[in-house]
Formats: C-alpha cells, sequence, structure tokens
C-alpha cells in the first residue's frame, strides 16, 4: 500500500517528466531537428533526474534502480540517434537498454508462457516485415526483436512478484514498450507512407512505457526504508528493556 505522503512525494519528482512530456507534443511539429531531439530526450533524462531524486545510490541496496538508470541513459542516446536518421544505431543502443532492463527485472518467477506467446507474437510480425528490411536490418531487427520480448516477458512476470503498484506499472510499460516499438515497425515497413497519428501514438506509448519502467524503482526506496524503520523500533524496544533492567 502507497501512503499519501509517498505518492505526494513521487508525484513532484515526477513533475519534471510530466511538464516536458507535454511540451514535447505541443512544439514537436513546429522545430527543427536539433531542437525536436531535444525535446524528444528531455522526458527521459527527467526519468533518470526522478531515480537520483528518490533516495539513490550507488550502492547493492539500489541495484534494480542502477540498471533502470543505465536502460533510461542509452534510451535517450537512442532516441537522439533514431531522431537523426540513425535507425540501425539507434536500435542498437535501445538493445542495449533493455538488457539492463531485462537485468533490473530479473527472472524470477520465471512464468515461461508469457514469454512463449510475447515469442510467437514476435515471430509472426517479424515473418510480416523481414522481407522489406535492408541486410544490416535484417541482422539487427531479429536481434533487437529478441531483446524486446524478453524485456517484455520478463517485466509482465513481475506482476506476479507480489502483485504491488508499482510492479504493475512494470509489466504495463514493458507491454507499452512492445506495442510503441510494433507501430514503428507498422510506420516504417507496412503503411505506404509514415502516418502522423501513428507517430502520435508511438511517442506516447513509448514515454508511458519508460515511466512505468522507472516507477518499478520505486518500492526499492520503500523496501529499504521499511527495513531501516524496522531496525529503529527494534532497536529501541531493545534499548526500552535495558533499561527497565538496570
Amino acid at each position: 500500500m502507497v501512503s499519501n505522503k509517498q505518492a505526494s512525494s513521487h508525484a513532484v519528482k515526477l513533475l519534471p517528466f510530466l511538464i516536458s512530456f507535454i511540451l514535447y507534443f505541443i512544439f514537436e511539429p513546429y522545430v527543427g531537428v536539433f531542437s525536436s531531439t531535444a525535446l524528444k530526450c528531455t522526458p527521459i533524462i527527467s526519468l533518470t533526474l526522478y531515480i537520483l531524486m528518490k533516495e539513490f545510490d550507488f550502492g547493492q541496496d539500489y541495484k534494480r534502480s542502477k540498471l533502470v538508470l543505465w536502460g533510461l541513459i542509452f534510451s535517450c542516446g537512442g532516441d537522439a540517434l533514431l531522431n537523426v536518421g540513425l535507425f540501425p544505431h539507434g536500435m542498437a543502443l535501445f538493445g542495449a537498454a533493455h538488457i539492463f532492463y531485462i537485468r533490473s527485472f530479473g527472472w524470477r518467477p520465471l512464468k515461461f508462457w508469457i514469454g512463449a506467446i510475447i515469442y510467437l507474437v514476435g515471430v509472426a510480425v517479424l515473418s510480416i516485415i523481414y522481407g522489406k528490411l535492408d541486410k544490416v536490418l535484417k541482422i539487427g531487427v531479429p536481434i533487437y526483436s529478441v531483446l524486446l520480448a524478453t524485456m517484455c516477458w520478463r517485466s509482465l512476470a513481475r506482476i506476479y512478484q507480489g502483485g504491488n503498484l508499482f510492479n504493475i506499472c512494470c509489466g504495463i510499460g514493458g507491454l507499452l514498450f512492445l506495442i510503441s516499438d510494433s507501430l514503428i515497425g507498422l510506420n516504417m515497413f507496412i503503411l505506404a507512407a509514415p502516418s502522423a497519428g501513428v507517430q502520435f501514438g508511438i511517442m506516447l506509448t513509448y514515454y508511458l512505457s519508460q515511466l512505468g519502467i522507472t516507477l518499478s524503482t520505486a518500492n526499492e526506496c520503500r523496501a529499504i526504508n521499511s527495513k531501516s524503520s524496522a531496525a529503529t523500533v527494534k532497536n529501541r524496544m531493545k534499548n526500552s528493556r535495558l533499561h527497565v533492567n538496570s
């Protein structure tokens, strides 16, 4: 259960993301490539700031937060490269981001049936667009697709790791990432011409996916605080008993 105080704290830290998210959709259609790239990357940078502000450090206690942070950094680089037309290079950075996300989500519980369904859907989609890929993408897209599908599988499996709000956000985030990238494939390789409506859907689902994945780290902070509180109470009880015995 998330208290009102905790929810308010997270909401304040997410304000930069919300503002930059809105500004992107308002101004991106009217600016040049450089400004568009800055607008596109700013929401992801805001999510990295959220992680850094939520009682974060680089110790082992925040392993998941560190991995998601690296995933966001690589995602930001991928955004910049995609925006200037370097699709294979951007895809490579997003592939690296998915590796960090997979490591963050872990492998327990396994829930293999979720992965089997996602892989089957991925193979079906890949078979549709494969013939339209160039030589480089015929190698890169299948590799990336495996990483994307695995990331989505592990994010959805986390919902079964207690079913709390932040794990649910993680699962939704991974699924939205899969939807966003599927829309990119639709826009690039299936439609006769890129659609502005599909592009809007790509970015909307993408930003919400990164938000969900980022929020998967919020309960890591809460768990540490809970342990600290429990230890404090235990020490106080111990000191009280010593005082009574004396």
